[in-house]
C-alpha cells in the first residue's frame, strides 16, 4: 500500500480572506505551521525518514568539520605568507649578485648561511606568491641538494629571471587557496 503525503495549506496574503466554503486542513496551526511536525505516514517510511535526517545531520557535520579544518589551515598559510612578505620588505632581502655574494662573505658558518639563501627564496615563493621559484631542501638521500652553492646557484638563477622578467612584488601578500581534493579525471 502507498502512503500518500497531505498537501500543506497555502498561505495567505495578510488581510486575504479565506473564500467561504473551505475549512482550514485539521492539523495546520494559525500561522500556517504543521502542528504535529511532519505529516503522518504509513508503515515504517517514518523510521526511514528519521533515519535519513541522522545520515545527513552526520553528514553535515562532517562538512563543516572539513571546512573549519580548512579555514584554519588558509589562516595559517596566510599569517605565513604575511610574515614573509614583511621580511621582504625590509633590508633583508637581497636583489643582486653582489649583495648575495657579500653576504655570504660575511664570517656566517654552514648553517646561517642556509637560512640566509632559504630565507631569499621564501620571500619570494611564500610571500609574493611565486612557486615559479619553489626550490628542494635538503635531503638525506641526495647531499648535494640544499647545500650552500646549490642554494646559491639557485637563488642567483633567480635573480636573473627576477631581471629578464621584471615581476613586481605585489602590494599584498597572495591570499592561499583552501586545500581541497584532487580528484581524478577520467582518461588522465
Amino acid at each position: 500500500m502507498k502512503s500518500e503525503l497531505i498537501p500543506r495549506p497555502r498561505r495567505r496574503p495578510p488581510g486575504q480572506e479565506r473564500p467561504s466554503g473551505q475549512e482550514r486542513h485539521p492539523s495546520a496551526r494559525s500561522d500556517g505551521a504543521l502542528r504535529d511536525g511532519p505529516l503522518k505516514r504509513e508503515g515504517g517510511a517514518q523510521e526511514d525518514d528519521r533515519q535519513r535526517l541522522k545520515q545527513l545531520d552526520v553528514a553535515l557535520q562532517t562538512i563543516a568539520t572539513q571546512a573549519t579544518r580548512k579555514l584554519r589551515l588558509a589562516a595559517g598559510e596566510f599569517g605565513k605568507a604575511l610574515a614573509w612578505f614583511e621580511r621582504g620588505a625590509t633590508a633583508e632581502k637581497l636583489n643582486t649578485n653582489a649583495q648575495l655574494d657579500s653576504a655570504l662573505k660575511v664570517g656566517k658558518s654552514e648553517k646561517q648561511k642556509i637560512e640566509l639563501l632559504k630565507a631569499q627564496i621564501n620571500i619570494r615563493v611564500h610571500g609574493y606568491g611565486w612557486a615559479c621559484f619553489n626550490t628542494a631542501w635538503p635531503s638525506s638521500t641526495d647531499k648535494t641538494v640544499g647545500t650552500v652553492a646549490d642554494l646559491a646557484r639557485r637563488v642567483k638563477q633567480i635573480f636573473s629571471d627576477e631581471k629578464a622578467e621584471k615581476p613586481r612584488p605585489p602590494s599584498e601578500p597572495p591570499v592561499p587557496d583552501t586545500a581541497t581534493n584532487h580528484l581524478k579525471t577520467l582518461g588522465c
